[in-house]
């Protein structure tokens, strides 16, 4: 069985296993996501519900291949169905109009940083600012909890029913998205010592403690590299964008730093010591993210580099890159044409 014929069979059958739901309709739908990798996801909408949980397909069909029963997969979506609204029951009461309300949802409205070159299609519809080669996508947070987080993205329609600009809102989300994922900075050795050892107690360093602690190690004593991302480890490459982060650092360990974008969830600081050679940092990222990091958790091919006398993130070994703006005005120029 082809993917094709398998997603038709599990959406006409996945009513007969949802026994608690009001089943107004079964849809399939094609998702866009990070670095614009496609998704097959299956929704079911209640009667009287505006909002569902999209369950991607593609992992119940590996599961398939490998010889998993199909009524054991509809079993298995039916059971994530109900343990997505069961997670988010806040959301899926909430009426749909909540999200239209700009009183309602602006202290939620969140950064998120992607990739700007393989996201072509993926920004198309979305809100976002241009960051070197990168871009920060304004989402709306509907619930965070310890083992939930879901948001939604915000599309020029909604800006236009909150009557506010992109410029209005740009302040609030950093805000916003500081305080509801705080930064943190660790060595990687701390890194290590929590993946080998998950059952100890965990560290519960702010920022502040934990980069006090490595400055006063002093220069020569300073780690080889440093984790930086936010206390949920989820979209953390975004703090390196929170204001004056890099140039504190940068004070406290009194030394510039590469930055190695990692993954969508945190970055890797290099303490800059004349031996490093940039061409090599940009190598090892490329290839890590070929090998080792799942495409839809991406960020960039490049290596950046924070110098504390300039007070800017650049791309390494490059001159000052002005920021992208054309992205935007094309994508304006394209709607021009079609309205004509």
């Amino acid at each position: 069985m082809v993917f094709d014929e398998f997603k038709h069979i599990i959406a006409e059958s996945i009513t007969g296993y949802l026994k608690e739901c009001d089943v107004d309709e079964v849809r399939l739908t094609d998702i866009t996501k990070n670095n614009d990798t496609k998704k097959t996801g299956i929704l079911v909408m209640e009667k009287n519900e505006s909002i569902t949980p999209a369950i991607y397909l593609e992992d119940y069909f590996a599961g398939y291949q490998e010889g998993q029963d199909l009524e054991d997969i509809l079993l298995d979506i039916a059971a994530c169905f109900e343990e997505s609204k069961q997670q988010g029951k806040s959301i899926y009461e909430r009426d749909y109009n909540d999200l239209m309300d700009y009183e309602k949802i602006k202290d939620q409205i969140i950064l998120r940083a992607v990739g700007l070159v393989n996201n072509q299609e993926y920004l198309e519809d979305k809100i976002y600012d241009v960051k070197k080669d990168m871009a920060l996508v304004y989402f709306i947070l509907l619930e965070k909890s310890e083992s939930n987080l879901q948001t939604c993205a915000i599309h020029q329609g909604m800006l236009d029913n909150y009557g506010v600009s992109k410029n209005e809102i740009s302040e609030l989300a950093m805000e916003n998205t500081q305080r509801l994922f705080p930064p943190t900075i660790k060595s990687m050795e701390d890194v290590l010592n929590e993946m080998i050892l998950p059952y100890c107690q965990a560290d519960h360093r702010s920022f502040e403690q934990s980069l006090c602690e490595m400055s006063q190690t002093g220069v020569g004593n300073i780690p080889c590299m440093l984790i930086l991302s936010n206390e949920d480890c989820i979209n953390g490459a975004t703090s390196m964008f929170y204001p004056d982060i890099l140039e504190t650092i940068t004070k406290e360990l009194g030394t510039d730093v590469y930055v190695l974008p990692s993954s969508i969830h945190e970055v890797i600081l290099v303490p800059k010591n004349g031996e490093i050679q940039e061409n090599g940092l940009t190598n090892m990222v490329r290839e890590v993210n070929e090998t080792q990091v799942d495409d839809q958790e991406v960020l960039t091919n490049h290596t950046y580099e924070y110098c504390r006398e300039v007070g800017e993130l650049t791309i390494a070994g490059r001159e000052k890159v002005k920021e992208q703006e054309p992205v935007e005005v094309n994508r304006a120029a394209r709607k021009n044409i079609r309205s004509r």
